[in-house]
Protein backbone atom coordinates (compact mmCIF):
# COMPACT_ATOMS: atom_id res chain seq x y z
CA UNK A 1 0.00 0.00 0.00
CA UNK A 2 1.23 3.45 -0.90
CA UNK A 3 1.69 5.77 2.09
CA UNK A 4 2.33 9.51 2.14
CA UNK A 5 3.75 10.71 5.41
CA UNK A 6 3.84 14.23 6.64
CA UNK A 7 7.46 13.97 7.77
CA UNK A 8 10.04 15.97 5.83
CA UNK A 9 13.76 16.50 6.12
CA UNK A 10 14.26 18.99 8.93
CA UNK A 11 11.05 18.11 10.80
CA UNK A 12 11.62 17.77 14.54
CA UNK A 13 9.42 16.66 17.42
CA UNK A 14 8.26 19.30 19.87
CA UNK A 15 10.05 17.49 22.72
CA UNK A 16 13.36 17.73 20.84
CA UNK A 17 14.01 13.97 20.90
CA UNK A 18 13.64 13.30 17.16
CA UNK A 19 14.73 15.13 14.02
CA UNK A 20 14.53 13.89 10.41
CA UNK A 21 18.02 14.19 8.89
CA UNK A 22 17.47 12.45 5.55
CA UNK A 23 14.97 10.17 3.80
CA UNK A 24 14.54 8.05 0.71
CA UNK A 25 11.83 5.79 -0.70
CA UNK A 26 12.37 3.13 1.98
CA UNK A 27 13.92 4.72 5.07
CA UNK A 28 14.32 7.76 7.28
CA UNK A 29 17.67 8.78 8.78
CA UNK A 30 16.76 10.12 12.21
CA UNK A 31 18.78 11.91 14.87
CA UNK A 32 17.37 10.60 18.12
CA UNK A 33 18.07 11.20 21.80
CA UNK A 34 16.40 9.30 24.61
CA UNK A 35 17.46 8.53 28.18
CA UNK A 36 20.88 10.06 27.61
CA UNK A 37 21.58 8.11 24.39
CA UNK A 38 22.12 10.15 21.22
CA UNK A 39 22.82 9.16 17.64
CA UNK A 40 21.63 8.53 14.10
CA UNK A 41 19.16 5.73 13.46
CA UNK A 42 17.73 4.22 10.30
CA UNK A 43 13.96 3.76 10.48
CA UNK A 44 12.16 1.87 7.73
CA UNK A 45 9.04 3.51 6.34
CA UNK A 46 7.27 0.14 6.40
CA UNK A 47 7.93 -0.23 10.10
CA UNK A 48 6.78 3.33 10.77
CA UNK A 49 3.65 2.46 8.83
CA UNK A 50 2.90 -0.26 11.41
CA UNK A 51 3.39 2.14 14.30
CA UNK A 52 1.22 4.81 12.67
CA UNK A 53 -1.61 2.35 12.16
CA UNK A 54 -1.20 1.03 15.71
CA UNK A 55 -1.40 4.46 17.36
CA UNK A 56 -4.24 5.47 15.03
CA UNK A 57 -6.24 2.67 16.62
CA UNK A 58 -4.71 2.99 20.13
CA UNK A 59 -3.99 6.71 20.66
CA UNK A 60 -3.47 6.30 24.43
CA UNK A 61 -1.06 3.36 24.18
CA UNK A 62 2.56 3.64 25.36
CA UNK A 63 5.75 2.89 23.44
CA UNK A 64 6.10 -0.38 25.38
CA UNK A 65 2.53 -1.33 24.49
CA UNK A 66 3.32 -0.84 20.81
CA UNK A 67 6.50 -2.90 21.03
CA UNK A 68 4.83 -5.78 22.86
CA UNK A 69 1.74 -5.85 20.63
CA UNK A 70 3.59 -5.54 17.33
CA UNK A 71 6.63 -7.72 18.01
CA UNK A 72 6.52 -10.80 15.84
CA UNK A 73 3.86 -9.39 13.56
CA UNK A 74 6.16 -8.04 10.85
CA UNK A 75 8.66 -9.13 8.26
CA UNK A 76 10.96 -6.30 9.34
CA UNK A 77 14.08 -7.18 11.33
CA UNK A 78 13.02 -7.40 14.95
CA UNK A 79 15.99 -5.44 16.28
CA UNK A 80 14.37 -2.28 14.99
CA UNK A 81 11.73 -2.60 17.66
CA UNK A 82 14.47 -1.60 20.07
CA UNK A 83 13.86 1.87 18.65
CA UNK A 84 10.29 1.81 19.87
CA UNK A 85 10.51 5.18 21.64
CA UNK A 86 11.75 6.87 18.44
CA UNK A 87 9.10 5.10 16.37
CA UNK A 88 6.37 6.15 18.81
CA UNK A 89 7.37 9.81 18.61
CA UNK A 90 7.56 9.66 14.80
CA UNK A 91 4.14 8.00 14.58
CA UNK A 92 2.61 10.74 16.73
CA UNK A 93 4.28 13.38 14.52
CA UNK A 94 2.61 11.77 11.50
CA UNK A 95 -0.80 11.61 13.18
CA UNK A 96 -0.65 15.09 14.67
CA UNK A 97 1.25 17.87 12.85
CA UNK A 98 1.03 19.95 16.03
CA UNK A 99 3.77 17.62 17.32
CA UNK A 100 6.13 18.89 14.58
CA UNK A 101 8.51 21.82 14.55
CA UNK A 102 9.69 22.39 10.98
CA UNK A 103 13.31 23.34 10.71
CA UNK A 104 13.67 22.04 7.19
CA UNK A 105 15.27 23.18 4.02
CA UNK A 106 13.03 25.82 2.37
CA UNK A 107 13.75 24.18 -0.98
CA UNK A 108 11.83 21.13 0.18
CA UNK A 109 8.74 23.08 1.06
CA UNK A 110 5.85 23.71 -1.26
CA UNK A 111 6.62 27.14 -2.60
CA UNK A 112 9.13 29.95 -2.77
CA UNK A 113 7.23 31.86 -0.13
CA UNK A 114 5.93 34.39 -2.61
CA UNK A 115 2.51 35.94 -3.02
CA UNK A 116 1.27 33.32 -5.44
CA UNK A 117 -2.24 31.88 -5.52
CA UNK A 118 -0.66 28.53 -4.90
CA UNK A 119 0.13 29.57 -1.34
CA UNK A 120 -3.35 30.99 -0.90
CA UNK A 121 -5.03 27.76 -2.00
CA UNK A 122 -3.09 25.51 0.34
CA UNK A 123 -3.46 27.93 3.25
CA UNK A 124 -7.21 28.18 2.68
CA UNK A 125 -7.58 24.40 2.52
CA UNK A 126 -5.76 23.99 5.83
CA UNK A 127 -8.23 26.46 7.34
CA UNK A 128 -11.34 24.84 5.85
CA UNK A 129 -11.41 21.96 3.31
CA UNK A 130 -14.30 23.55 1.39
CA UNK A 131 -13.23 26.08 -1.23
CA UNK A 132 -15.17 28.03 -3.86
CA UNK A 133 -13.40 29.14 -7.05
CA UNK A 134 -15.52 31.82 -8.68
CA UNK A 135 -14.88 33.65 -11.91
CA UNK A 136 -15.45 33.94 -15.62
CA UNK A 137 -15.32 30.86 -17.80
CA UNK A 138 -11.93 29.67 -19.01
CA UNK A 139 -9.72 30.97 -16.19
CA UNK A 140 -8.56 27.50 -15.14
CA UNK A 141 -10.75 26.94 -12.09
CA UNK A 142 -11.25 23.19 -12.55
CA UNK A 143 -7.70 22.75 -13.86
CA UNK A 144 -6.14 24.06 -10.65
CA UNK A 145 -8.01 21.41 -8.64
CA UNK A 146 -6.61 18.66 -10.85
CA UNK A 147 -3.12 20.17 -10.63
CA UNK A 148 -3.29 20.21 -6.84
CA UNK A 149 -4.20 16.51 -6.94
CA UNK A 150 -1.22 15.73 -9.15
CA UNK A 151 1.10 17.73 -6.88
CA UNK A 152 -0.01 15.96 -3.70
CA UNK A 153 -0.60 12.46 -5.08
CA UNK A 154 2.87 11.90 -6.46
CA UNK A 155 1.73 11.21 -10.03
CA UNK A 156 2.87 12.77 -13.30
CA UNK A 157 0.35 14.58 -15.57
CA UNK A 158 2.52 13.51 -18.52
CA UNK A 159 1.85 9.83 -17.70
CA UNK A 160 -1.48 9.69 -15.88
CA UNK A 161 -4.63 11.24 -17.33
CA UNK A 162 -6.55 11.35 -14.05
CA UNK A 163 -4.87 11.32 -10.60
CA UNK A 164 -6.11 8.60 -8.25
CA UNK A 165 -6.81 11.26 -5.59
CA UNK A 166 -9.06 13.35 -7.85
CA UNK A 167 -12.69 13.18 -8.91
CA UNK A 168 -14.74 15.67 -10.91
CA UNK A 169 -18.53 15.70 -10.75
CA UNK A 170 -20.57 17.91 -13.06
CA UNK A 171 -23.46 19.54 -11.24
CA UNK A 172 -26.74 19.59 -13.20
CA UNK A 173 -29.55 22.18 -13.01
CA UNK A 174 -32.14 19.55 -11.98
CA UNK A 175 -30.38 18.63 -8.74
CA UNK A 176 -32.73 19.46 -5.87
CA UNK A 177 -31.76 16.77 -3.36
CA UNK A 178 -28.72 14.69 -2.44
CA UNK A 179 -29.55 11.52 -4.36
CA UNK A 180 -27.12 12.35 -7.19
CA UNK A 181 -24.29 12.41 -4.64
CA UNK A 182 -25.35 9.98 -1.91
CA UNK A 183 -27.34 7.54 -4.03
CA UNK A 184 -30.79 6.12 -3.41
CA UNK A 185 -32.69 2.94 -2.60
CA UNK A 186 -34.75 1.35 -5.39
CA UNK A 187 -37.16 -1.62 -5.71
CA UNK A 188 -37.63 -1.53 -9.46
CA UNK A 189 -36.25 -5.04 -9.79
CA UNK A 190 -38.71 -6.30 -7.20
CA UNK A 191 -36.04 -6.42 -4.51
CA UNK A 192 -34.19 -3.88 -2.35
CA UNK A 193 -31.18 -2.38 -4.15
CA UNK A 194 -29.05 0.67 -3.50
CA UNK A 195 -27.62 2.76 -6.33
CA UNK A 196 -24.22 4.00 -5.25
CA UNK A 197 -22.43 6.98 -6.79
CA UNK A 198 -18.97 8.16 -7.80
CA UNK A 199 -19.08 10.45 -4.78
CA UNK A 200 -19.55 7.55 -2.33
CA UNK A 201 -16.86 5.50 -4.06
CA UNK A 202 -14.50 8.47 -3.81
CA UNK A 203 -15.20 8.77 -0.06
CA UNK A 204 -14.30 5.11 0.46
CA UNK A 205 -11.11 5.52 -1.53
CA UNK A 206 -10.17 8.62 0.48
CA UNK A 207 -10.60 6.68 3.71
CA UNK A 208 -8.34 3.93 2.39
CA UNK A 209 -5.57 6.42 1.48
CA UNK A 210 -6.11 8.46 4.61
CA UNK A 211 -2.73 10.22 4.55
CA UNK A 212 -3.12 11.60 1.01
CA UNK A 213 -5.14 14.74 0.15
CA UNK A 214 -8.17 13.79 -1.96
CA UNK A 215 -9.68 16.50 -4.16
CA UNK A 216 -13.34 16.49 -5.20
CA UNK A 217 -14.15 19.07 -7.87
CA UNK A 218 -17.83 20.03 -8.11
CA UNK A 219 -17.88 21.64 -11.55
CA UNK A 220 -20.38 24.47 -12.14
CA UNK A 221 -21.44 24.05 -8.54
CA UNK A 222 -24.13 26.72 -8.52
CA UNK A 223 -26.07 25.50 -11.56
CA UNK A 224 -28.36 24.03 -8.89
CA UNK A 225 -29.16 25.30 -5.36
CA UNK A 226 -26.18 24.20 -3.26
CA UNK A 227 -28.22 24.29 -0.05
CA UNK A 228 -30.48 21.56 -1.44
CA UNK A 229 -28.26 18.96 -3.08
CA UNK A 230 -25.32 19.49 -0.70
CA UNK A 231 -27.27 19.98 2.54
CA UNK A 232 -25.91 16.90 4.32
CA UNK A 233 -22.30 17.81 3.59
CA UNK A 234 -22.78 21.42 4.76
CA UNK A 235 -24.24 20.22 8.05
CA UNK A 236 -21.71 17.46 8.73
CA UNK A 237 -18.83 19.78 7.84
CA UNK A 238 -19.62 21.81 10.94
CA UNK A 239 -19.46 18.76 13.23
CA UNK A 240 -15.72 18.27 12.69
CA UNK A 241 -13.69 18.13 15.91
CA UNK A 242 -10.05 17.48 16.78
CA UNK A 243 -9.83 14.40 18.98
CA UNK A 244 -6.60 12.65 19.95
CA UNK A 245 -4.78 14.40 17.13
CA UNK A 246 -7.32 13.37 14.48
CA UNK A 247 -10.14 15.32 12.84
CA UNK A 248 -13.43 13.43 13.20
CA UNK A 249 -17.02 14.17 12.17
CA UNK A 250 -20.57 12.89 12.35
CA UNK A 251 -21.60 10.34 9.68
CA UNK A 252 -22.41 11.70 6.25
CA UNK A 253 -23.94 8.36 5.27
CA UNK A 254 -25.85 6.11 7.72
CA UNK A 255 -24.57 2.72 8.97
CA UNK A 256 -24.90 0.21 6.17
CA UNK A 257 -26.53 -2.31 8.50
CA UNK A 258 -29.52 0.04 8.58
CA UNK A 259 -30.47 -0.97 5.04
CA UNK A 260 -31.52 -4.45 6.16
CA UNK A 261 -31.71 -7.60 4.03
CA UNK A 262 -33.15 -8.35 0.60
CA UNK A 263 -35.56 -11.17 -0.19
CA UNK A 264 -32.61 -13.56 -0.50
CA UNK A 265 -31.70 -12.78 3.13
CA UNK A 266 -28.49 -11.02 2.02
CA UNK A 267 -27.45 -7.73 3.61
CA UNK A 268 -27.99 -4.78 1.27
CA UNK A 269 -25.09 -3.05 3.01
CA UNK A 270 -22.72 -5.79 1.84
CA UNK A 271 -23.59 -5.12 -1.80
CA UNK A 272 -22.94 -1.40 -1.18
CA UNK A 273 -19.54 -2.22 0.32
CA UNK A 274 -18.64 -4.47 -2.61
CA UNK A 275 -19.45 -1.60 -4.94
CA UNK A 276 -17.42 0.91 -2.89
CA UNK A 277 -14.28 -1.23 -2.72
CA UNK A 278 -14.71 -3.31 -5.87
CA UNK A 279 -13.06 -1.01 -8.42
CA UNK A 280 -9.47 -1.68 -9.46
CA UNK A 281 -7.27 1.10 -8.13
CA UNK A 282 -4.17 2.26 -9.92
CA UNK A 283 -1.32 4.52 -8.79
CA UNK A 284 1.27 5.64 -11.32
CA UNK A 285 -0.29 3.23 -13.78
CA UNK A 286 0.23 0.24 -11.49
CA UNK A 287 -2.59 -1.76 -9.93
CA UNK A 288 -2.08 -1.70 -6.17
CA UNK A 289 -2.21 -4.70 -3.92
CA UNK A 290 -4.84 -3.80 -1.36
CA UNK A 291 -4.22 -4.06 2.35
CA UNK A 292 -6.91 -6.62 3.19
CA UNK A 293 -6.75 -5.87 6.90
CA UNK A 294 -7.29 -2.15 6.34
CA UNK A 295 -10.15 -2.77 3.94
CA UNK A 296 -11.79 -5.15 6.44
CA UNK A 297 -11.57 -2.53 9.21
CA UNK A 298 -13.13 0.12 6.96
CA UNK A 299 -15.93 -2.24 5.91
CA UNK A 300 -16.76 -2.93 9.54
CA UNK A 301 -16.72 0.77 10.41
CA UNK A 302 -19.02 1.60 7.50
CA UNK A 303 -21.38 -1.22 8.50
CA UNK A 304 -21.73 -0.23 12.14
CA UNK A 305 -21.01 3.51 12.29
CA UNK A 306 -21.64 4.86 8.78
CA UNK A 307 -19.36 6.85 6.49
CA UNK A 308 -17.96 10.00 8.08
CA UNK A 309 -16.14 12.79 6.28
CA UNK A 310 -12.59 11.65 5.52
CA UNK A 311 -10.18 14.11 7.19
CA UNK A 312 -8.23 14.23 3.91
CA UNK A 313 -11.24 15.10 1.70
CA UNK A 314 -11.04 18.55 0.09
CA UNK A 315 -14.12 19.81 -1.75
CA UNK A 316 -13.50 22.55 -4.30
CA UNK A 317 -16.41 23.99 -6.25
CA UNK A 318 -16.07 25.96 -9.48
CA UNK A 319 -18.74 28.62 -9.96
CA UNK A 320 -19.77 31.27 -12.46
CA UNK A 321 -21.69 34.19 -11.02
CA UNK A 322 -24.13 35.24 -13.74
CA UNK A 323 -27.83 35.25 -14.62
CA UNK A 324 -27.78 31.50 -15.44
CA UNK A 325 -26.70 30.39 -11.96
CA UNK A 326 -27.94 30.49 -8.38
CA UNK A 327 -26.44 32.92 -5.89
CA UNK A 328 -24.93 31.66 -2.64
CA UNK A 329 -26.66 32.10 0.69
CA UNK A 330 -24.67 33.14 3.76
CA UNK A 331 -25.03 29.54 4.97
CA UNK A 332 -22.78 28.43 2.13
CA UNK A 333 -20.43 31.41 2.15
CA UNK A 334 -19.91 31.17 5.91
CA UNK A 335 -18.75 27.57 5.49
CA UNK A 336 -16.44 28.11 2.52
CA UNK A 337 -13.16 29.77 1.65
CA UNK A 338 -13.75 31.89 -1.43
CA UNK A 339 -11.51 32.91 -4.33
CA UNK A 340 -12.24 35.08 -7.33
CA UNK A 341 -10.52 34.08 -10.57
CA UNK A 342 -11.37 36.74 -13.13
CA UNK A 343 -7.88 37.56 -14.38
CA UNK A 344 -6.11 35.62 -17.09
CA UNK A 345 -2.45 35.94 -18.07
CA UNK A 346 -2.70 35.28 -21.80
CA UNK A 347 1.09 35.00 -22.05
CA UNK A 348 1.33 32.29 -19.39
CA UNK A 349 0.67 28.57 -19.49
CA UNK A 350 2.45 28.02 -22.78
CA UNK A 351 5.12 25.65 -21.46
CA UNK A 352 4.94 22.37 -19.56
CA UNK A 353 6.69 23.95 -16.57
CA UNK A 354 4.07 26.70 -16.34
CA UNK A 355 1.26 24.16 -16.37
CA UNK A 356 2.59 21.97 -13.61
CA UNK A 357 2.82 22.58 -9.89
CA UNK A 358 5.81 21.34 -7.92
CA UNK A 359 5.35 18.43 -5.52
CA UNK A 360 3.44 19.34 -2.37
CA UNK A 361 3.83 17.62 0.98
CA UNK A 362 0.55 16.37 2.42
CA UNK A 363 1.24 18.31 5.63
CA UNK A 364 1.15 21.57 3.66
CA UNK A 365 -2.43 20.89 2.55
CA UNK A 366 -4.29 18.69 5.03
CA UNK A 367 -6.09 20.49 7.88
CA UNK A 368 -4.43 20.04 11.26
CA UNK A 369 -7.03 21.78 13.44
CA UNK A 370 -10.70 22.77 13.34
CA UNK A 371 -11.22 25.48 15.95
CA UNK A 372 -9.23 28.32 17.43
CA UNK A 373 -8.98 26.51 20.75
CA UNK A 374 -6.99 23.74 19.00
CA UNK A 375 -4.10 26.15 18.34
CA UNK A 376 -4.54 29.08 20.75
CA UNK A 377 -2.12 27.92 23.44
CA UNK A 378 0.77 27.57 21.00
CA UNK A 379 0.39 31.06 19.46
CA UNK A 380 -1.54 33.30 21.88
CA UNK A 381 0.02 36.56 20.64
CA UNK A 382 -0.90 35.95 17.01
CA UNK A 383 -4.37 34.70 17.94
CA UNK A 384 -5.03 37.76 20.11
CA UNK A 385 -3.94 40.02 17.24
CA UNK A 386 -6.41 38.32 14.90
CA UNK A 387 -9.21 38.55 17.48
CA UNK A 388 -8.54 42.26 18.05
CA UNK A 389 -8.58 42.90 14.31
CA UNK A 390 -11.86 41.03 13.84
CA UNK A 391 -13.41 42.81 16.83
CA UNK A 392 -12.64 46.17 15.22
CA UNK A 393 -14.16 44.97 11.94
CA UNK A 394 -17.24 43.73 13.80
CA UNK A 395 -17.64 47.09 15.52
CA UNK A 396 -17.62 48.74 12.10
CA UNK A 397 -20.29 46.27 10.92
CA UNK A 398 -22.50 47.11 13.90
CA UNK A 399 -26.18 47.32 13.00
CA UNK A 400 -25.71 45.47 9.69
CA UNK A 401 -26.56 41.85 8.78
CA UNK A 402 -22.90 41.25 7.89
CA UNK A 403 -21.39 40.90 11.35
CA UNK A 404 -19.20 37.84 11.88
CA UNK A 405 -19.20 35.24 14.66
CA UNK A 406 -17.27 32.25 15.95
CA UNK A 407 -16.99 30.32 12.68
CA UNK A 408 -15.27 33.23 10.91
CA UNK A 409 -13.04 33.86 13.92
CA UNK A 410 -11.91 30.22 13.98
CA UNK A 411 -11.17 30.11 10.27
CA UNK A 412 -9.38 33.46 10.32
CA UNK A 413 -7.07 32.29 13.11
CA UNK A 414 -6.36 28.98 11.34
CA UNK A 415 -5.67 30.80 8.08
CA UNK A 416 -3.24 33.24 9.70
CA UNK A 417 -1.36 30.51 11.54
CA UNK A 418 -1.18 28.28 8.44
CA UNK A 419 0.15 31.23 6.46
CA UNK A 420 2.95 31.85 8.97
CA UNK A 421 4.89 28.85 7.61
CA UNK A 422 5.82 31.16 4.74
CA UNK A 423 6.91 34.01 7.00
CA UNK A 424 10.67 33.37 7.07
CA UNK A 425 12.01 36.53 8.73
CA UNK A 426 9.06 38.84 7.97
CA UNK A 427 6.32 37.82 10.36
CA UNK A 428 4.68 41.23 10.19
CA UNK A 429 4.22 41.20 6.42
CA UNK A 430 2.87 37.67 6.40
CA UNK A 431 0.42 38.46 9.20
CA UNK A 432 -0.98 41.52 7.42
CA UNK A 433 -1.12 39.60 4.16
CA UNK A 434 -3.11 36.76 5.76
CA UNK A 435 -5.55 39.14 7.47
CA UNK A 436 -6.02 40.97 4.19
CA UNK A 437 -6.81 37.75 2.35
CA UNK A 438 -9.13 36.32 4.97
CA UNK A 439 -11.00 39.64 5.10
CA UNK A 440 -11.62 39.34 1.39
CA UNK A 441 -12.67 35.68 1.56
CA UNK A 442 -14.73 35.56 4.75
CA UNK A 443 -16.08 39.08 5.34
CA UNK A 444 -16.42 41.00 2.10
CA UNK A 445 -17.86 37.99 0.23
CA UNK A 446 -20.97 38.25 2.45
CA UNK A 447 -21.69 41.91 1.74
CA UNK A 448 -24.31 42.92 -0.80
CA UNK A 449 -27.21 45.37 -1.04
CA UNK A 450 -28.38 48.83 -2.03
CA UNK A 451 -27.39 52.18 -0.55
CA UNK A 452 -29.94 51.94 2.25
CA UNK A 453 -28.71 48.51 3.33
CA UNK A 454 -25.08 49.62 3.19
CA UNK A 455 -25.47 52.71 5.37
CA UNK A 456 -23.48 52.52 8.58
CA UNK A 457 -25.34 52.05 11.84
CA UNK A 458 -25.16 55.77 12.66
CA UNK A 459 -26.71 56.56 9.23
CA UNK A 460 -23.92 59.04 8.60
CA UNK A 461 -22.10 57.39 5.72
CA UNK A 462 -21.38 54.28 3.71
CA UNK A 463 -20.39 51.04 5.44
CA UNK A 464 -17.88 50.29 2.66
CA UNK A 465 -15.99 53.52 3.32
CA UNK A 466 -15.95 52.84 7.06
CA UNK A 467 -14.58 49.34 6.47
CA UNK A 468 -11.81 50.63 4.22
CA UNK A 469 -10.75 53.17 6.83
CA UNK A 470 -10.83 50.65 9.67
CA UNK A 471 -8.84 48.02 7.73
CA UNK A 472 -6.18 50.56 6.83
CA UNK A 473 -5.94 51.74 10.45
CA UNK A 474 -5.61 48.19 11.75
CA UNK A 475 -2.90 47.25 9.25
CA UNK A 476 -0.85 50.29 10.20
CA UNK A 477 -1.30 49.54 13.92
CA UNK A 478 -0.24 45.91 13.47
CA UNK A 479 2.84 47.00 11.56
CA UNK A 480 3.80 49.37 14.39
CA UNK A 481 3.36 46.61 16.96
CA UNK A 482 5.29 43.89 15.13
CA UNK A 483 7.97 45.98 13.48
CA UNK A 484 10.71 47.25 15.78
CA UNK A 485 11.97 49.73 13.17
CA UNK A 486 9.42 52.49 13.42
CA UNK A 487 10.82 54.24 10.36
CA UNK A 488 9.56 51.32 8.26
CA UNK A 489 5.96 51.99 9.13
CA UNK A 490 3.69 51.10 6.22
CA UNK A 491 2.54 54.14 4.34
CA UNK A 492 -1.14 54.59 3.58
CA UNK A 493 -0.51 54.58 -0.15
CA UNK A 494 1.39 51.27 0.11
CA UNK A 495 -1.51 49.62 1.89
CA UNK A 496 -3.96 50.90 -0.69
CA UNK A 497 -1.79 49.64 -3.50
CA UNK A 498 -1.14 46.12 -2.18
CA UNK A 499 -4.27 45.23 -0.22
CA UNK A 500 -6.72 42.99 -2.10
CA UNK A 501 -9.51 43.71 0.40
CA UNK A 502 -9.14 47.47 0.03
CA UNK A 503 -9.10 47.15 -3.75
CA UNK A 504 -12.24 45.00 -3.59
CA UNK A 505 -13.96 47.58 -1.36
CA UNK A 506 -13.06 50.27 -3.87
CA UNK A 507 -14.58 48.18 -6.67
CA UNK A 508 -17.74 47.53 -4.63
CA UNK A 509 -18.11 51.23 -3.80
CA UNK A 510 -17.79 52.14 -7.48
CA UNK A 511 -20.58 49.70 -8.37
CA UNK A 512 -22.74 51.09 -5.56
CA UNK A 513 -22.27 54.66 -6.78
CA UNK A 514 -22.97 53.74 -10.41
CA UNK A 515 -25.81 51.24 -10.08
CA UNK A 516 -27.11 51.87 -6.52
CA UNK A 517 -26.46 48.19 -5.74
CA UNK A 518 -23.32 46.19 -5.16
CA UNK A 519 -22.10 42.72 -4.28
CA UNK A 520 -18.74 41.11 -3.75
CA UNK A 521 -18.90 39.17 -7.01
CA UNK A 522 -17.46 40.80 -10.09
Amino acid sequence: MMKHYQLRIGDASTNGQVKIVDKDRLCYIVYSQSKGAKGLRTISQQLLDEYVEYFRQHPKASADDARNDLCGQTDIDKFEYGYTSTLTIMAKMVLNPNEIINEGNPDLNITNRDNSLFRRYTTAIQSKPFVLLAGISGTGKSRIVRQLAYATGGESPEKIQKPYNYEIIQVRPNWHDSTELLGYETRISGDIEYKTTDFLRFLAKAWYFEDVPFFLCLDEMNLAPVEQYFAEYLSVLETRKLRNGRIVSDPLFPPLNNFGKNKHNAWVGDSILNDLFGDIWEINGQIIEKDKGREARLRETFRTKGICLPPNLIVMGTVNMDETTFSFSRKVLDRAMTFEMNDANLEGGLTAAENRLPAIEASAVLPYAVEAMDVYEKSPKLCDTVIKYLSQINETLKGSPFRIAYRTRNEAILYVLANMQYAENDECYQLIQALDEVTNMKILSRIEGDKNKLMNWEQTGCLLDDLATKIQEQFSEIHETYNSKKENKIADEDILEKSISLLKLKEMKRKLDNTYYCSFWS
